[in-house]
Order: C-alpha cells, then sequence, then structure tokens
C-alpha cells in the first residue's frame, strides 16, 4: 500500500465490489509492489556551524599556527572552555577539530553569526596551506554510513589564489580529492570525486601522491584542504574563512555490502606473515595470516585471547584490530631464559631444561640459581655471596658483585640479624643487579653487631 489515502479506497473499492448483486464496482489503479523498507534517509555524520551562521564561542580563542598534524592534538577551543565553546547545539554539532594550518586558526566571536578564520601575513608569492579534519570518535551518528554529500561555506579575499581540496582517511592513510575548489558555498556530490593518496604537513611540507580508490565507507576522519596563495596586494595579513562544514552519508541498511577492515599487528619479539590490513564484506572471511616469534621468543597469543597461529577470522561482521603477543622463550624449571643460556654456553641449547639444574663451573650453584643470581654460570669464582663489609662514617657498607646479568633481572634482597644462628632476618633494602661491584650502605649499623646475607627476592618455585 503506498499511502494512507490510496489505501483507505483500496478498503472501499473491495466492500462495493463484494456487495449485493456485484452491481457496483470501483475502477482502481493498480498498486505496484514495493520490495523491502524504504531507502533510510541520509543522515549528517559531521556538522560544524551554520550555513548562516550561528552562535559558537562567546570571545575571540585562537591557535598558533601549526606545520605538523598531530591526531592526538585538537586544534579547536576546549570544549566547555573559557570561550564558552560550543555555545548552539552543542550536542548536534561535531565540535572537536584536528589538523594542521600554517596560519592562526581563530574562532570569531560577532554575536549570533560567529565563524573562523586561518590568518597569515603573506606576499605575493607566499602560500598558506591547512588540513582541517573531524575524527570518526566525534561523528554524530554511530551507525555504519557512506559519505554522499561535503558541504562548505568559505570566504576570502580575492589576493588569494585557491586550489582547495577534500579530505577523507581511512584505516591511517589520507586521501585527497583531484577535484578542487575556491570560495562559496558548496554542496558536492561525493560520488563525483576521485582521489589520491595524501601525507599530510609535517615540518610544514605535504604531498600528493598517486591516484588512489577509496570506498567512502567507515571513514576515520573527513574535512577539507585549503592551498591559498597570494597573487596581488601589498604585503599583510591574508584572512581566508568559513562558517559551515557538515558532511552526510547513507545508511547502509544491506550489511552485505558492508567493508570492514581488520588489522593484524605484532607486538614486541616477533612479526606477522601475511596481510595485515585486510578489507572483508560483511560476513566473509580474512585471508590467513601467522605471527611469526624472532629468535627465543615464543607467540602467545592474540590481543582477544584468540590462539589460533595461523589465524583466519571468520564471519566478520565489523572492524578488527587484532594484537600477537610474544614472550621471551624460557624453560619450565626456574624461567630461565632460553636467550641467556644460549649465550653463556652453545651446548645447552641441545636440552634448557636440563641445563637449567646443572652446575657447570662447580661453584655449587645451578645455572637457575646463578641466573637469578645474577652471576656467571661457567666461572666458579662468580656466584652470590657478600664479599666484603666496610665500616665507618657509623654505618655498614655491603660489598657484592654481580656478572653476566640478565637485562630486567629483579632486585636482590639484603637482609641482617644480631645473631648468626638464631633470631629472624630483618630486610634492610635491595640492590637491582648489574654487572661489577654492588654495594650497599647501612646507616642503621652505628651502634650496632650483626650479620648479613643476600637472598633472591623474585627466584620462581620449581614446578
Amino acid at each position: 500500500i503506498s499511502s494512507v489515502a490510496r489505501s483507505s479506497n483500496w478498503v472501499w473499492a473491495c466492500y462495493r465490489n463484494q456487495g449485493a448483486n456485484h452491481d457496483s464496482f470501483v475502477a482502481y489503479s493498480p498498486i505496484n509492489e514495493v520490495n523491502g523498507p524504504p531507502p533510510a534517509p541520509p543522515v549528517t555524520m559531521v556538522r560544524w556551524g551554520a550555513p548562516s551562521r550561528e552562535d559558537i564561542v562567546t570571545a575571540n580563542t585562537s591557535k598558533n599556527a601549526t606545520g605538523t598534524y598531530d591526531p592526538a592534538v585538537p586544534r579547536s577551543p576546549t570544549v566547555g572552555g573559557a570561550a564558552g565553546y560550543y555555545v548552539t547545539d552543542m550536542s548536534n554539532r561535531t565540535e572537536v577539530i584536528y589538523g594542521a594550518h600554517q596560519g592562526l586558526l581563530e574562532i570569531r566571536e560577532s554575536g549570533s553569526a560567529d565563524y573562523a578564520w586561518l590568518a597569515k601575513y603573506m606576499s605575493i608569492g607566499d602560500t598558506m596551506k591547512a588540513m582541517l579534519v573531524w575524527k570518526k570518535a566525534d561523528f554524530l551518528t554511530d551507525c555504519s554510513a557512506t559519505v554522499t554529500d561535503f558541504k562548505l561555506v568559505m570566504g576570502g579575499p580575492t589576493s588569494l589564489a585557491y586550489t582547495n581540496r577534500w579530505v577523507v582517511e581511512k584505516a591511517g592513510q589520507f586521501y585527497i580529492s583531484d577535484q578542487t575548489f575556491t570560495t562559496g558555498s558548496f554542496d558536492v556530490d561525493a560520488s563525483t570525486l576521485t582521489w589520491r593518496e595524501y601525507t599530510p604537513l609535517n615540518s610544514g611540507s605535504d604531498t600528493i601522491g598517486a591516484a588512489a580508490t577509496v570506498t567512502l565507507y567507515d571513514l576515520g576522519s573527513i574535512g577539507f584542504y585549503i592551498n591559498a596563495e597570494c597573487i596581488s596586494g601589498a604585503d599583510g595579513w591574508r584572512r581566508p574563512t568559513f562558517n559551515y562544514f557538515a558532511v552526510d552519508g547513507d545508511e547502509d541498511p544491506d550489511l552485505s555490502g558492508t567493508v570492514n577492515y581488520v588489522t593484524y599487528a605484532a607486538g614486541p619479539g616477533g612479526s606477522i606473515s601475511g596481510s595485515t590490513t585486510q578489507e572483508v564484506l560483511y560476513g566473509g572471511s580474512t585471508t590467513p595470516v601467522t605471527a611469526e616469534p624472532e629468535p627465543f621468543f615464543d607467540f602467545t597469543g592474540w590481543s582477544d585471547g584468540g590462539m589460533s597461529n595461523p589465524r583466519m577470522d571468520t564471519n566478520v561482521v565489523g572492524g578488527l584490530n587484532l594484537v600477537a603477543a610474544f614472550a621471551r622463550s624460557q624453560t619450565e624449571l626456574y624461567e630461565v631464559p632460553h636467550a641467556w643460556m644460549a649465550a653463556q654456553h652453545s651446548a645447552w641449547t641441545n636440552d634448557y631444561e636440563a641445563a637449567v639444574m646443572q652446575d657447570l663451573d662447580g661453584d655449587r650453584f645451578t645455572t637457575a640459581e646463578e641466573y637469578w643470581g645474577g652471576t656467571d654460570p661457567v666461572d666458579s669464582n662468580s656466584f652470590l655471596k657478600v664479599e666484603q663489609i666496610l665500616t665507618g662514617d657509623n654505618q655498614a657498607r655491603i660489598e657484592w658483585t654481580h656478572a653476566k646479568v640478565d637485562p630486567g633481572l629483579p632486585p636482590i634482597g639484603v637482609q641482617r640479624r644480631s645473631v648468626l644462628d638464631s633470631g629472624s632476618w630483618t630486610n634492610i633494602g635491595q640492590r637491582v643487579p648489574t654487572d661489577g661491584t654492588v654495594t650497599w650502605d647501612d646507616p642503621g649499623a652505628s651502634d650496632w653487631t650483626g650479620f648479613y646475607r643476600l637472598i633472591l627476592i623474585n627466584m620462581p618455585e620449581s614446578p
């Protein structure tokens, strides 16, 4: 039924046609069948300002020029800050702006007709570039949408020649439109645009690269790019302005056409073999990837808890960002790293578990004890012991020596008690082991006679 009015006529026609003697018929044109629900209306993804301007700030507020794009630092004023940003209908505005701009970015208070400008002191031949974008985290819609329209109201002095463009970012890569525009009021059909790879401003330089194809779906950020060259007039300030930017999109009710991005990354100690960024249609599958550990590292799992390796994700219905974790290979007994053992004695690589319990140098300390004590397992003179106690200046200094210390080894503890064979040991401090002589000063020893010992604080127990 195409409308309420036609529906009521159709019911009346049925009643007349089925009445007594069937002598009254109502002619009615056929109703065309509609397959599925009507298309969803466009959604607004980004909106800043208004076509005829609106109240944005309570006082002028500005950000100094920056020639480098930093995705973590907004270029707009602090929301709710001293300038009252954003005054009008904040819940329906994308307030936070990111970007890089070679001129001062200032939002100008003008009653209920506020606007923004980029200001730079210029001579003929000078250029001013800016990229301003709004990020996905701040979009007004949480739904999946494909960009359909870019809207912008921009002005500026005629002494500038403009080569402005549209900008999008997807999966970490920026793209810039081939199509350019100057100043005026724009409502551009996004489907008419073609794109090139773009590297944003960095130390004042940017790069427009090779032609590229990009679907305007699931974008990470959206905005516009200004490139203005001074072509006439005396030296002075030039100020391109804008007071409205908006982006509309269409929801994708048929999720079978939705493209999801799946990324695979490696944490420290490994790498990923296979395609690390994949576009996958809704319900589709990725191609396999493998988490490959570096020598003396083991793969320990994915950030979502998965353990499959190689891994292939099936029935993908949303974006995924997955990180493979790796840990140093170590013995089951006492958790001694294989890399450290291999560096001390190459034959130990044949059987790490057996080697960790050996006393190769005959000093009565096993390989595991030498590792956790920070001593050399192949030198009989290197084992953990208090080597010297020096007294003076109302304190005692305890000295000992480490060798072949593995980076990240936990501290060695220092304890004391007054009688050697009885009483409790008291913890008085600890030192992180480093190769060479290590000392601990005990100021509490001025009027005290007793004994010291060194202990392994964090050595794992045998399983």
